[in-house]
């Protein structure tokens, strides 16, 4: 399997976006098995859309409207970077939120032994603060004492959100 990046193309020559506009109608270049899987939208509104999606090993992909050919691994990663982009990370979440996220995350006694560890100010800070800054020391000291990634705190957050 080929997992590709594409464009539209003029419904009648083929010709893609990138060349001149499609003035017979846009449609995906004409790849024997091509699947459509998602589209980077976060991007949108733009001149020039981004389409991915599979074929078969065996398919032409030297076609007007092809704009990549992709490792899968590569390809999923765009993918997931995509998500994130449509899914922006809040730059604050409520204590509430936050804890209920750092207990779902098995995360929650661990982090209050770090706040304990850090002093009198980091547990009031912790005790009886409104929010959590993304941005804040405390979600940094965290992260490093935990060893957790920008993409797990960020999704951290994500869930936070939604609690």
């Amino acid at each position: 399997m080929q997992f590709i990046k594409f464009t539209y193309v003029d419904a009648v020559t083929g010709t893609s976006i990138t060349k001149q506009p499609a003035t017979n109608g846009p449609a995906f270049p004409a790849i024997t098995g091509l699947e459509y899987v998602w589209a980077r939208e976060s991007r949108y509104p733009t001149d020039v859309p981004e389409f991915f999606g599979t074929c078969p090993d065996d398919a032409d992909t030297q076609v007007d409207g092809v704009l990549g050919v992709y490792l899968q691994a590569d390809w999923e990663t765009m993918r997931n970077d995509e998500m994130r982009a449509r899914n922006p990370v809040p730059q604050q979440v409520t204590m509430r939120q936050a804890r209920l996220a750092l207990l779902k995350a098995g995360l929650l006694d661990d982090v209050e032994a770090v706040i304990a560890a850090a002093g009198r100010e980091a547990q009031l800070e912790w005790e009886y603060a409104a929010v959590v800054d993304r941005s804040s020391p405390a979600v940094a000291a965290m992260q490093q004492q935990k060893e957790l990634t920008d993409v797990q705190v960020d999704d951290l957050f994500r869930d936070a959100e939604k609690l």
